[in-house]
């Protein structure tokens, strides 16, 4: 029984040092018109969760540049099953100065958003407030290195953290 309860005690230790971690992203400079995969991978908050972003900046003649994210995810439990008081997923870019904007909620396994943002990291975090404009919560997945690597892509290694 005592055992039972430390193994609770070390669990909740583990999940709250990795909530309040220092994260590191990549940061990547999207090229104009040229599809681009991402792995998001695991923080170490929850196995078995897997994810991929495609990433596409779109330069039109009109000078309005927007980037296109859908982003698709297997194997994500509800958000509850992190914290009971988390209640949303959300997806979020990273940008160069570790600043966040929102890119959407996750609800199923895919989510599709389109940002003004041409260099960006992307991070998903199980959140308590579906409104929230700042990452409260806990994250589980960031992205890395492009799938394709016999391209050049712009990268900075970014320090990211969670508001207090």
């Amino acid at each position: 029984m005592k055992l039972r309860a430390s193994l609770g005690l070390l669990a909740v230790l583990c999940v709250g040092a990795v909530v309040n971690a220092d994260r590191s992203v990549y940061v990547l400079q999207f090229p104009p018109d040229q599809d681009v995969s991402l792995v998001l991978y695991r923080t170490g908050v929850l196995d078995h969760i897997e994810a991929t972003a495609d990433v596409k900046h779109k330069f039109k003649k009109t000078r309005n540049r927007t980037t296109s994210v859908e982003i698709s995810v297997h194997n994500l439990p509800a958000p509850s099953d992190v914290k009971p008081e988390f209640k949303v997923w959300v997806a979020w870019a990273v940008d160069a100065k570790g600043g966040f904007t929102r890119l959407g909620l996750i609800a199923g396994k895919e989510m599709k958003a389109e940002t003004e943002l041409q260099s960006f990291g992307i991070v998903i975090s199980a959140e308590p407030d579906p409104p929230g404009d700042q990452p409260k919560g806990v994250f589980v997945l960031e992205s890395e290195f492009p799938v394709k690597k016999n391209s050049f892509f712009g990268m900075t290694k970014v320090v990211y953290t969670r508001n207090q």
